[in-house]
């Protein structure tokens, strides 16, 4: 799976391969503290599009997360 960051002008920027859900949100985790040092996530939702994408959105309303996968793969 491909996991990308969404920011707030729609531009997509590849993050990481993952292999499992656990390691997305570690590493989702690690590059929010990245990119916005002192920001607190009290919550993260996600849904799945019909493509099969699931977009992770960890609180900003504006910037998301995506993680890609194959058509039918649960992650």
């Amino acid at each position: 799976m491909e996991l990308y960051f969404r920011n707030s002008d729609r531009k997509l920027e590849f993050v990481g391969d993952v292999e499992s859900m656990e390691e997305s949100w570690k590493i989702i985790n690690a590059d929010l503290k990245k990119r916005h040092p002192g920001f607190v996530s009290y919550y993260q939702r996600f849904w799945i599009n019909p493509d099969g994408d699931m977009w992770i959105d960890y609180g900003s309303h504006n910037e998301f997360y995506i993680l890609k996968r194959e058509k039918g793969e649960v992650a």
